[in-house]
């Protein structure tokens, strides 16, 4: 599920809030490469328009090898965890408008247990969450009307 900043000045941070939920009966290995769970923009995987045109996205892409241990999220059944980022740090929103946010979220690998993480790329079991768009709008404080 993704939140986001309903509205802010031109300039100010908007949090985007990603919750990751296991629903089922096994606990569950994420690997956070490119999601919020990685705290850092190291690839998008959003995308923003400003009333209905892209926003280009100004951050890092980087190239991988073989993922480690610790970039992996466990969630055990039923438990949920909770990222935020700030959108600002890599989207330009200093210009007023609505805009509108389009997840493009691919878990690139999910290991259910008892399976043992890492595991190489070849046998990464990828899932692309179903997440809706969500909306918010940047408008210029009073003082600057």
């Amino acid at each position: 599920m993704w939140r986001v900043t309903p509205a802010a000045a031109p300039g100010q941070p908007v949090a985007l809030t990603l919750r990751l939920r296991n629903p089922g009966p096994a606990a569950v290995s994420v690997l956070t490469w490119g999601t919020p769970f990685e705290e850092a923009w190291l690839q998008p995987f959003l995308e923003v328009q400003r009333d209905g045109q892209p926003v280009p996205y100004g951050g890092a892409s980087v190239k991988r090898g073989d993922p480690t241990a610790d970039e992996y999220l466990r969630l055990a059944p039923q438990q949920s965890r909770t990222a935020r980022l700030d959108l600002t740090e890599v989207f330009d929103l200093t210009v007023p408008g609505r805009y509108t946010v389009t997840p493009r979220l691919v878990l690139h690998d999910v290991a259910a247990a008892p399976s043992r993480v890492p595991r190489p790329r070849a046998a990464h079991q990828p899932q692309s969450p179903v997440c809706a768009p969500v909306t918010f709008v940047v408008a210029p404080s009073p003082a600057a009307r």
